[in-house]
Parts: structure tokens; C-alpha cells; sequence
């Protein structure tokens, strides 16, 4: 129909008379083969498959494939009805709900020192198990430059590590780090831990993830 024309970049009159094949994935193909999916629905099979499409110019759809057969008015089959039900979209947010839980998990991990922070070493977030180690709230140090905050500004020497840590981590290394910094309540501590780039999809480092361990 023309719709499945339009999701794929196509009319269709290109479309008929052309391998369906021709419009997935390599690993779908494949799948198509092994499986004999349309096979059996011309056996009389209701078929119920995840299938990728490819768009004209390249772009995956993810599918959900609904295949019966398809008969004359006596009962014969002579062909295959398939209704392909995009779910890329709904793909896509269900990736990103994963990606959130794992960041979560990682980030709320009580043995991790976590912060996030922009390029310019702006506190963006920080987990509790950081927040425990200083005697101050969240509101506190949001916004402020990590090298200013409670864990390190008792020490310029931290101060201008951690700057230029900052620096080659902006500039997309993976920096690793070790830093003594001490509780308000006198305890000394030695953390151990990496500066890691975050970047988007042109690869541009949009901020950093300071993660780390108390090593004492």
C-alpha cells in the first residue's frame, strides 16, 4: 500500500514486481531464509516475526511482521497478506529507558564516587555516595566548578590537577586521577578513579563522568 511505499522512500510502482527481500536488512534476509517464514504462511501459517526494513537512503525501520495467506474465492492460496507494524520509534524510547536504568544503576552504585559534569568542569550531578564524603547539600555544589567544591578546595595543588585533568578529558582523552582530600571531620582520603568524555553523535564531547573509589 502506499503507505509501506512512503515509510520506505519509494512509489509504489517501483515497489511491484521487485524481490521484498530486496527492502531488508542482511540479517533479516537471512532470517527470511532459514526460518521460511513466508513459506509457511503460503502453507497456511499465521506468521508472527520481527523484521528490519531499509529505507531508500539507508535508514532501518524496525517491524513487526504479520503474515497469513492469502486465498481466491476457492479457498485456494495464492499469495501472502503482510502487514508490517513499525515499531522503530517504540524501539527506540524502550532502548533509551534501558540506558537510563543502567546509568542509574551505575550512577546510585554506594561503592562509586559519581559526578557529572559539563566541559568546563561545572558540577552537573553527583551521587550520594559523594555527597557523604563532604558537609554540604547538592543544591550546594550544583553549578559550581568541581575544583571549587568541598572536596577539593582546601588544596590548590587538587585544584590545578583537576583542571587540567578536565582539559585532557575535554579533549576526549580517558584521564585517570588520584587525589587526597579531607572530610570535615578531619579524615584524610586518597580517591582513585577516571575523567571519561561523554560525546553525542558527531562525537563532540558535551561533558565528563568523574567516577572513583576511596583507595586509603
Amino acid at each position: 500500500n502506499r503507505a509501506f511505499a512512503e515509510r520506505l522512500g519509494y512509489t509504489r510502482e517501483e515497489l511491484r514486481e521487485t524481490p521484498l527481500a530486496d527492502y531488508y536488512t542482511d540479517a533479516s534476509t537471512k532470517r527470511l531464509v532459514e526460518d521460511e517464514g513466508h513459506t509457511r504462511a503460503l502453507s497456511g501459517a499465521f506468521v508472527r516475526e520481527q523484521r528490519t526494513l531499509v529505507t531508500r537512503n539507508g535508514e532501518e525501520v524496525l517491524t513487526i511482521l504479520r503474515a497469513s495467506p492469502r486465498r481466491d474465492q476457492d479457498g485456494e492460496i495464492i499469495g501472502t497478506h503482510a502487514l508490517y507494524l513499525d515499531i522503530t520509534d517504540e524501539q527506540q524510547i524502550q532502548e533509551l529507558r534501558r540506558k537510563e536504568r543502567r546509568y542509574q544503576a551505575i550512577f546510585n552504585d554506594p561503592n562509586i564516587l559519581v559526578g557529572l559534569v559539563g566541559t568546563d568542569g561545572t558540577v552537573l550531578e553527583i551521587n550520594q555516595t559523594a555527597m557523604d564524603y563532604i558537609d554540604a547539600t547538592h543544591d550546594e555544589v550544583a553549578g559550581t566548578p568541581i575544583e571549587k567544591t568541598p572536596w577539593f578546595v582546601h588544596s590548590e595543588t587538587a585544584e590545578k590537577e583537576i583542571e587540567e585533568w578536565i582539559d585532557r578529558a575535554t579533549d576526549g582523552e580517558y584521564v585517570q586521577f588520584e587525589v587526597d582530600f579531607t572530610q570535615p571531620n578531619g579524615e584524610s582520603h586518597t580517591v582513585g578513579g577516571m575523567f571519561r568524555p561523554v560525546t553525542n553523535d558527531e562525537g563532540e564531547v558535551v561533558s565528563l563522568i568523574i567516577s572513583g573509589r576511596n583507595t586509603t
